[in-house]
């Protein structure tokens, strides 16, 4: 096993070019939707390290009306042996329309049984009628190509206590089965970007890669002192590990960009961030455009409930280094999120101009000539173009007119709508922006953009 080494540019390159990649989908129409879900879930997995973490799916198939054997194999993988393999299980009643089609595309017979389902050629490598005991399921899951990574990790740093990517590999594992544990301990089920995109949520992808979306924890169980050590004690000692050797500065943490926000839970992980983001912020003084450092401090604060940006930012200036944007895009969206005063919305105004001056956007892009998007999506071509156009609406055309409007610019704000609407020929802004515009206090500019239509000139 070879580890290699990922310089702190290398991984900011990598991150970027992650995120670039949707932006780039909209001058590659030809490309399928299909397809194109297909390139980003492999980005995903070069970059979260997910592809050999489950090589197959279990699928339970219920009697009508029960589930009897679900619930079995539930309690099944809770055990202390099978938490290793973190087991994706999928249910299915008989007589629904997925289970008809499970039975279908397996030749199956129409009873009661499960399936252990090969993830790339989606064909059974073990099934049955009854529930297993642990020890021959985790015999079938390894013929199936599970793995106990963290054990295995483990192993190999006792031998190479300095391999950063065997640290980094380590950290991820333990934040999936830190997620999953807290997530049964809270009685709530998360979603995952890359879980949107599994299920063909290709705009739902988008709006959470523009904007992170606060979890909802208000119906979820709060964790005792014992099950917040069970689910995150792991992980934690991890990353107090790789914090008290300065490796995290080298260590990219895919998790604060798609993984679960259930920090805010765990006063064992609020503890563990409010005594280590100095550090951070003693790092983006050295490097202030490093996204990575960036979207560590966020989450850390956001997880402490909103530590105070402005004077971060106020502290910082970018480096001779610095050729990306600044200040970075993730730093203005949290910006974006606090402001209050008409200066704050004239600094933003300024900041989000520059963004719509200076990158590509699918909303000036000229739509195919007679053509307009609506609303009701037709085919796969229009379907990406169409989250796209949202995509940019929520990441950057959207917070510049608010910006414009907040701070007393209408004019300005009037000049962008029509020239994205002229452009793009997005049958759906009319009423978005309208909508932003009412929000404002701006009921007049709110009328006049409801009932605006594309320029016919073209």
């Amino acid at each position: 096993m070879v580890f290699s080494v990922p310089s702190p540019c290398s991984l900011n390159l990598r991150i970027i070019s992650f995120r670039r990649l949707a932006l780039g989908f909209a001058l590659s129409m030809p490309f399928t939707l299909c397809g194109q879900t297909a390139v980003m879930r492999a980005h995903m997995d070069r970059n979260a390290g997910e592809s050999t973490t489950s090589p197959a799916t279990l699928s339970v198939l219920d009697a009508k009306g029960t589930s009897t054997l679900s619930d079995g194999f539930f309690s099944l993988l809770q055990a202390e042996e099978l938490r290793p393999y973190q087991v994706p299980m999928r249910s299915y009643a008989m007589g629904s329309g997925t289970g008809k089609d499970l039975i279908s595309k397996n030749h199956l017979l129409p009873k009661a049984q499960w399936l252990l389902i090969d993830k790339r050629s989606s064909t059974p490598l073990a099934q049955g009628e009854g529930i297993p005991d642990a020890q021959t399921f985790i015999a079938h899951l390894k013929k199936a190509g599970f793995r106990d990574l963290v054990k295995e990790l483990r192993a190999y740093l006792k031998e190479f206590p300095d391999s950063l990517e065997a640290h980094e590999q380590l950290l991820n594992q333990l934040r999936q089965r830190g997620e999953r544990a807290a997530q049964r301990y809270m009685g709530i089920q998360v979603e995952t970007n890359r879980e949107r995109l599994d299920r063909g949520d290709f705009a739902g992808y988008l709006r959470a890669e523009t904007a992170r979306e606060k979890t909802d924890l208000s119906k979820a169980r709060p964790l005792d002192a014992v099950q917040d050590l069970e689910a995150w004690a792991a992980f934690a000692q991890e990353l107090e590990t790789i914090f008290q050797s300065g490796e995290w500065r080298e260590i990219d943490f895919p998790w604060v960009r798609g993984g679960r926000a259930l920090d805010t839970a765990s006063p064992t992980l609020r503890s563990l961030y409010r005594r280590w983001q100095p550090a951070v912020e003693a790092a983006l003084q050295r490097d202030p455009a490093f996204e990575s450092f960036w979207d560590l401090w966020i989450w850390m604060s956001q997880v402490q409930g909103g530590k105070p940006l402005a004077p971060l930012l106020a502290s910082l200036k970018p480096t001779p280094f610095t050729t990306e944007q600044w200040p970075p895009a993730r730093v203005v969206q949290a910006l974006f999120s606090v402001a209050s005063t008409q200066d704050d919305w004239h600094t933003l105004e300024n900041l989000y101009q520059a963004q719509w001056d200076d990158d590509p956007h699918p909303l000036r892009e000229p739509a195919p000539k007679n053509a307009t998007i609506s609303g009701a999506l037709q085919g796969s071509g229009q379907e990406i173009r169409a989250a796209l156009l949202d995509q940019d609406w929520t990441a950057c055309l959207a917070p510049l007119l608010e910006s414009c409007i907040r701070s007393g610019d209408t004019n300005q704000a009037d000049a962008l709508f029509i020239q994205a609407l002229d452009a793009s020929r997005w049958m759906a802004l009319p009423a978005k922006a309208a909508e932003l515009a009412k929000r404002c206090g701006q009921p007049a500019v709110a009328a006049r953009w409801s009932v605006s239509r594309p320029t016919d000139s073209r």
